[in-house]
């Protein structure tokens, strides 16, 4: 097998040439696939680099993860739901007016179960599912586990969170999100994407499968496209409060991360000191 920085450096090129390229067609179809591109990348990679068996173990997907494990994923929705609700209190976010909507809807409570419907529909969460398994099976697939042999955990997540956000960059450049200034967006996205790694990366190295981590995915993107829907009024700078990078929804990851980077640094301390208890004896002996 190519040695773990090749296919590291091999990967990345593929991945952010790809999406670069793909938005900068600004074809809405090219687009959409190029939020595959590791998924595509990670195929190459094997096809093209390794052909073995135990790189496709290391990335995952043949290990399915204990039940605990998915509720892991599914909690991935609450700080955006969180979000969304203290928004709501303050008055950032509402839900539309009754008097708009037409006589089938039923009120607030017929319109979301319309919309709850419609974003549990096989095509939605199929989609939803396979956007979010292209992915990670690049990102907490092939990169965590390559740049694992490499380098510390802490670091393994910190770069796993730098090239995460940076392949997001071109959508961003290219309208990913409508409302707010795109400088602003990226800047919340930044901050938050470093603790929903550390989050991220401790749920895989739990689990040791990218199964979780596909619902972990999923359910984040479709608690935040639910509740966008759901709080159609939104007042100017809403997105700062609230959203998939808001700052409430910044401010809970992080204090999710401090305790999980915590785990990481006594872990790498027992490491350490049990590498040093082993050299040593091995020093003693004659």
């Amino acid at each position: 097998m190519k040695k773990p920085l090749t296919l590291v450096l091999t990967y990345c090129i593929l991945v952010f040439g790809s999406t670069t390229l793909l938005n900068l067609t600004h074809t809405p179809f090219l687009v959409t696939i190029s939020q595959l591109t590791p998924l595509f990348s990670t195929f190459f990679v094997f096809i093209f680099w390794t052909m073995k068996k135990d790189f496709i173990k290391e990335i995952g997907i043949f290990r399915l993860g204990s039940l605990k494990s998915y509720l892991y994923g599914f909690l991935a929705c609450v700080p955006i739901i969180i979000s969304f609700l203290i928004a709501w209190s303050l008055g950032y976010i509402d839900l539309p007016s009754v008097d708009r909507f037409p006589t089938w809807l039923h009120g607030q409570q017929g319109r979301f179960w319309f919309i709850l419907q419609h974003s549990l529909s096989a095509y939605s969460l199929l989609s939803l599912l396979l956007f979010s398994f292209g992915e990670e099976i690049g990102w907490r697939g092939l990169l965590h586990t390559q740049l694992l042999k490499v380098v510390s955990t802490k670091m393994t997540v910190l770069l796993t969170s730098l090239l995460w956000l940076l392949f997001h960059l071109p959508f961003y450049l290219n309208g990913y999100n409508e409302s707010g200034t795109t400088s602003v967006n990226i800047m919340l996205f930044s901050f938050m994407i470093v603790p929903l790694s550390i989050v991220m990366g401790w749920v895989r190295l739990q689990t040791k499968s990218i199964w979780p981590l596909v619902i972990f995915h999923a359910s984040i993107n479709f608690s935040r496209s639910l509740l966008e829907q759901l709080f159609y009024s939104k007042k100017d700078g809403w997105e700062l409060i609230t959203g998939e990078s808001g700052i409430i929804s910044i401010m809970i990851w992080i204090l999710i991360a401090i305790p999980l980077w915590n785990v990481f640094t006594k872990n790498e301390k027992g490491m350490k000191k049990t590498k040093t208890k082993t050299l040593s004896i091995h020093a003693q002996k004659p």
